[in-house]
């Protein structure tokens, strides 16, 4: 919304908000450390101390990304909103995973992670290295995907007994 309404020179901003947004999850994270584990999303997701560190890395590697891609984007002039919102995305999707208590959530959160890595990948688009890069990718990431599903459902079948929670296993 702010980058619909924002001038060519309100850039930085968008760096800023989304540093700032991660360092708040970073302190938020930190603040959280010693709290008892909590089973939430119908016990499909669960945080304790040993996800949280995980989730703290995952944090930290976005909010160093974002300052050392400034000069990147800035030198290839490409949009720097979906830079950022894949970066975000992602982000997000590595950190549901490190939480993952369901088959349905380890499945889904990443190919969140994939599929902003994807995006990541062919962001120049005008780049003939980039976009065969992110055909290998993409065509490795979708066979990958289909042969985590079919063991998933053996996984299902055979061990849950028709559950998809881990507390059975």
């Amino acid at each position: 919304m702010i980058d619909l309404t924002s001038d060519q020179k309100d850039r930085p901003w968008f760096y800023f908000i989304s540093s700032t947004s991660l360092v708040i999850s970073i302190t938020a994270l930190l603040f959280r450390w010693r709290e008892e584990p909590i089973i939430s999303f119908s016990g499909n997701f669960q945080t304790n101390n040993f996800n949280e560190i995980f989730q703290f890395l995952i944090l930290l590697c976005s909010t160093l990304c974002i300052p050392l891609s400034v000069e990147y984007i800035e030198c290839t002039e490409m949009a720097i909103t979906e830079f950022l919102l894949f970066i975000l995305t992602a982000t997000l999707g590595g950190m549901f995973l490190c939480g993952a208590n369901d088959l349905i959530t380890i499945f889904v959160a990443p190919e969140c992670f994939s599929l902003c890595s994807y995006l990541l990948s062919g962001y120049t688009k005008r780049d003939l290295r980039s976009n065969e890069a992110t055909m290998k990718y993409l065509l490795m990431g979708g066979a990958s995907s289909s042969i985590l599903v079919h063991g998933f459902s053996l996984g299902y079948m055979v061990h849950l007994g028709g559950r998809s929670s881990f507390k059975k296993l």
